[in-house]
């Protein structure tokens, strides 16, 4: 955790305790530096600031290009992380973060120019959240940093960021919950000269990179040698390293990789029984086990109710928006912390990285007019899954994804029944449908390279970033760091630039994941289709607790805050539709109200705790 800030009169030691102390960290062991208005702490293993030639800098996070900056920076291996920022900083300048590969957020005040800086890597994964009000720059890594300043910062909800999350709309990486207090976006420097604020883009991810080549076969070994190094460095800790393990791919390649060199991994499952809408994944999770037997493992108990989130959880973001399994990975931080681990690999972001993809596929084939690879792609997909009708949607529906003007409509149409949970008037105050409608992409149906489009646009604006922050911030609660070794950047500099065709082929799709873990994870896991998302165990789960909900409507509705912003007539109506699904047959129900329920639920008890002032 670090804090600080620029202010008009002279910082204290006990200011700078206060804002680190009411945010969540794993020790209580502060490091400051005070001079005048500028004040900079941090809690990382009680280090102190670092500073040299009139420079000071406090960070948390890690580097992963340790070797290559002590080859250029001349700087010795044994030094730490900090102190090759700095280094980077004095012979970089304002961009240096360009240079530098990892998770972190670090802030820079540099006397000699009398700047402020603040920075992060080039994904963002770290968060780190800043206020300017009336000449005076405050900064924090949790956002309740911020409300415990020396100065008062107002607790004003932005009421078109709550309508932007109700409409599940990511892209709005600068704004928060809070009215003045932003969020330091991915990618981006900071820098304050005692006046005015001002945001530089030190890095993005190329538009058109130079496109790898070779045989499938040399593409796969490309990979296997980058990403073994990848978890590798994400493994680096001197606490105990878990990894959370389901039954999928993703998960189970990190483990596997870290496994295969040599890593001390304990894995951690949540699975379903088999009654919950057939997610059941002790199958494959005892696979790998047998695989990989010296893995410590342990099974986390589905006890946990659908929305028994931590209120801590729920009270500076919405709980529930990005990820709908909160209860499942709130049990499961919970027992890693109750054994000691402090940092957590996770498989998120493969499904925007190495297992994503191929699914433009069939589209690039189209507008290219390349009818016989697609006949052959056709057939190989029939005598996979078995049937022509399933074959052909899953070569039709990813064409839902290119950004031509008929397919935006339907896209369009979502947001607007996502909306149904907003307040009509509140909606229309805000003009958040105008806000999402004026950054829609302008059609571009039958071009060639709209494949490719499609995939930078995934990168550079995807909500993968929002999702890894979330789950960083969450895991903080219970003193653990995760990690994505999927959401790498050397990683998704890579897939960025591979070949469409290397992901998908003979049937298969996500084949680049699939062959760089032959060998290494059992074969019933690697090419296993049938693995699909837990509405219906969700849905349960959510009906079961439908008397909790229909209390809390029953209770908003007599605060004015929260009736003002939400439809609760649709609120209740949803439940009573989601309920009457129960007894549909399998495969014509329809779960897309889940999420949007659950959205909307969160931001009410977000609402509530802030109507309450409980912070």
């Amino acid at each position: 955790m670090i804090c600080g800030g620029y202010l008009r009169e002279n910082w204290g030691q006990v200011a700078l305790e206060n804002m680190l102390g009411s945010m969540v960290a794993r020790d209580h062991s502060y490091g400051h530096w005070c001079r005048g208005g500028v004040g900079l702490a941090q809690s990382l293993q009680g280090l102190s600031p670092i500073q040299r030639h009139g420079v000071t800098l406090v960070y948390e996070g890690r580097l992963d290009n340790r070797f290559d900056l002590s080859a250029n920076l001349s700087v010795s291996r044994d030094a730490s992380d900090g102190e090759m920022m700095l280094e980077a900083y004095l012979r970089w300048g304002v961009t240096f973060a360009r240079e530098l590969k990892g998770d972190f957020a670090c802030s820079v005040w540099d006397s000699r120019t009398q700047n402020l800086i603040l920075t992060c890597d080039s994904l963002g994964k770290k968060p780190l959240y800043y206020c300017f009000q009336n000449g005076a720059l405050l900064f924090a890594s949790e956002i309740c940093g911020l409300f415990h300043a020396p100065i008062p910062v107002p607790r004003v909800v932005d009421d078109v960021y709550l309508a932007l999350a109700l409409l599940q709309d990511p892209d709005e990486r600068e704004l928060t919950l809070f009215q003045g207090v932003k969020s330091l976006p991915g990618a981006h420097t900071l820098c304050f000269n005692g006046r005015d604020v001002k945001l530089i883009e030190h890095w993005r991810f190329p538009r058109n990179p130079p496109p790898i080549r070779g045989a499938p076969e040399e593409i796969v070994e490309q990979f296997c040698h980058l990403f073994s190094k990848v978890v590798g460095q994400h493994s680096r800790s001197e606490h105990p390293v878990g990894v959370f393990l389901s039954g999928g791919l993703d998960s189970t390649a990190v483990a596997a990789y870290g496994l295969n060199q040599g890593v001390s991994l304990s894995g951690l499952s949540w699975a379903l029984p088999k009654d919950h809408g057939g997610q059941d994944e002790r199958l494959y999770i005892e696979r790998f086990k047998s695989r990989w037997p010296n893995m410590p493992h342990t099974y986390v108990a589905p006890d946990r109710g659908l929305l028994d989130i931590p209120p801590e959880a729920l009270q500076f973001q919405c709980g529930y928006s990005g990820e709908m399994r909160h209860f499942v990975l709130h049990a499961t931080l919970q027992r890693a912390a109750e054994q000691g681990l402090q940092t957590l690999l996770t498989g998120d972001g493969g499904d925007h990285t190495a297992s994503s993809h191929g699914d433009d596929y069939p589209w690039e084939l189209l507008v290219r007019f390349r009818w016989s690879h697609l006949l052959r792609l056709l057939r190989e997909e029939r005598q996979l899954q078995r049937g022509w009708r399933r074959s052909l949607a899953s070569l039709v529906g990813p064409l839902t994804r290119v950004p031509g003007k008929v397919l935006l409509a339907a896209r369009w149409r979502a947001f607007l029944r996502e909306s149904r949970f907003v307040n009509p008037d509140f909606l229309e105050a805000t003009g958040a449908l105008e806000r999402l409608q004026s950054r829609m992409p302008s059609g571009r149906f039958l071009e060639t390279n709209a494949s490719q489009d499609n995939r930078w646009l995934m990168y550079q604006y995807g909500p993968w970033q929002s999702l890894a922050r979330e789950k960083f911030r969450l895991s903080r609660l219970y003193g653990i760091e995760c990690r994505f070794p999927l959401l790498d950047r050397e990683v998704m500099e890579f897939c960025l630039a591979v070949p469409t065709s290397a992901f998908r082929d003979r049937g298969w799709k996500r084949l680049l994941l699939r062959r760089a873990c032959r060998g290494l994870v059992p074969s019933e896991i690697l090419w296993n289709e049938r693995k699909v998302a837990p509405f219906p165990d969700i849905a349960e789960r959510l009906v079961s607790q439908r008397a909790r909900l229909l209390a809390d409507a029953a209770r908003w509705r007599g605060l004015p805050e929260i009736q003002a912003r939400l439809n609760l007539e649709q609120f209740q109506l949803a439940l009573d539709e989601l309920e009457r699904q129960r007894f549909l047959k399998r495969g014509r129900q329809d779960f897309r109200l889940v999420p949007a329920l659950l959205r909307a639920h969160s931001i009410g008890v977000f609402l509530e705790f802030n109507c309450k002032k409980v912070y």
